[in-house]
């Protein structure tokens, strides 16, 4: 899970870490919840006359019936600039733009959120145009909208996927391990972006029933960041959203802990690509729980940047890759813990798998080092720390990480409490726990044709 530092509080956690400890910047939010059900989170930061809003709504592909992958992400291109009963089609984007601010919304597994910013002095018009989305979206939901947005997700996908064959997440290979790690039918095997057919097969009542479910106070959070006073914002929250009725009966839920493979699984796929690329991946547990912070240092201990381990061994001293990366994606029921190494001319993938098992039996019995434990500790501080200079990034941090994922937003300090803790011998006894070469996914990509 990517987290946080600047370079300088990299050095001073290296050389002098009572100050680091002292000069560690607070994340102090305030929580409320309306009678129904919105859950407020408030966090006032005035070095700059700006403000972010970010609703996020707890449902993404992971709550997708079966059959209609890619729906999530669809309502979300649908609703970030469809307009509502009160706006007219993209008026709320341009709304936005003319203020001086911006619009951002994605879509995951577990969850889909809204971000707006602009200066402070518009913010009651930032939550006037969430809470239209929130209450007022099912008018604006057409069979127009709905062919346009159709068209946009399935040509995101082609640049997402089969335009970027490499990536970490969305790529091809990613992909297949992600369709390994949950066979069907666990709704996480659709992935976010779908496939053609299915998005093909939604219909736009789909699409309502998907919103009416789900888009709602009771299953989302809001996110006020930035240059205001707490105390007027929360008449504004009430003003917009607290008459807006609760959820709907919505579906039992879909999603649920997968276990890992009993056995290795194996995948091919074939890309646009020059040079053939091995992935590994291992299912872990769920995001926050036991060894969740050790797994998120292992994975820049062996594949972050060219000081991991990987990088050192694969591709300096070895030359049998040209890249080695290592990521790991917290999840609310179960994580992945992933490696992509992309082969070097005349290298076979044996030879890869031989000295990727050697790296991974090495953690698993002795652990990091000293030192590489204590870099990898810096450049998360400097991952995290850097993410609360950016209000988008730190709207995600909050509402997502730690609001979502760990169950509370004022879960900042926790975090960096419990990654300050992990030893050499945690990681070695997490990765024994959770890298067991026999119960892993490898995908192999090859260049077309070959």
């Amino acid at each position: 899970m990517i987290r946080i530092a600047y370079v300088l509080g990299a050095v001073l956690t290296l050389c002098v870490p009572r100050l680091i400890q002292a000069s560690t910047p607070a994340l102090a939010v305030t929580k409320h919840t309306l009678d129904n059900g919105l859950e407020v989170i408030l966090h006032e930061n005035h070095r700059l006359p700006f403000v972010t809003v970010e609703v996020l709504y707890r449902a993404g592909s992971g709550s997708e019936p079966p059959g209609k992958s890619g729906l999530a992400h669809l309502l979300e291109h649908m609703a970030n600039s469809g307009g509502s009963a009160h706006i007219r089609l993209g008026g709320n984007v341009e709304l936005i733009q003319s203020m001086g601010g911006s619009v951002e919304a994605a879509t995951g597994l577990d969850a889909t959120y809204y971000y707006s910013f602009a200066p402070a002095n518009h913010l009651e018009t930032l939550l006037w145009i969430q809470s239209e989305r929130m209450g007022f979206l099912e008018p604006a939901l057409t069979e127009a909208l709905l062919t346009r947005d159709k068209a946009s997700v399935k040509n995101e996908r082609r640049q997402r996927v089969e335009g970027t064959p490499y990536g970490a997440i969305y790529g091809l290979a990613a992909l297949k391990a992600l369709q390994l790690l949950f066979p069907v039918p666990h709704p996480y095997f659709g992935n976010v972006l779908g496939s053609d057919e299915e998005i093909d097969s939604i219909t736009l009542e789909d699409v309502k029933t998907f919103y009416l479910s789900y888009y709602c106070p009771s299953n989302a959070s809001i996110l006020i960041d930035g240059d205001f006073e707490a105390s007027q914002v929360q008449d504004l929250v009430a003003k917009y959203f607290q008459g807006l009725p609760t959820c709907r009966d919505q579906p039992a839920a879909a999603v649920s802990f997968q276990a890992p493979p009993e056995t290795e699984r194996r995948g091919t796929v074939l890309a646009r690509v020059n040079a053939p690329q091995v992935s590994f991946a291992w299912l872990t547990g769920p995001a926050f729980s036991t060894g969740d912070s050790e797994l998120d240092l292992l994975s820049i201990v062996l594949g972050d940047g060219q000081g991991g381990i990987l990088h050192k061994r694969l591709v300096s001293s070895l030359r049998i890759a040209s890249e080695a990366s290592c990521q790991y994606r917290a999840g609310l029921y179960s994580s992945i813990f992933k490696c992509d190494i992309v082969m070097a001319p005349s290298t076979s993938e044996d030879q890869i798998a031989r000295e990727m098992d050697a790296i991974i039996e090495n953690v698993r019995n002795r652990g990091p080092s000293t030192a590489e434990l204590a870099r990898a500790k810096a450049r998360w501080k400097a991952r995290i720390f850097g993410r609360m200079e950016s209000t988008f990034a730190r709207a995600y941090l909050i509402n997502y990480q730690y609001r979502r994922l760990a169950g509370d937003a004022a879960h900042f300090e926790p975090d960096l409490s419990q990654h300050e803790a992990v030893t050499s011998n945690l990681v070695r006894d997490i990765a024994g726990r959770f890298l067991d070469p026999s119960k892993r996914v490898v995908v192999m990509m090859r260049p077309t044709g070959k």
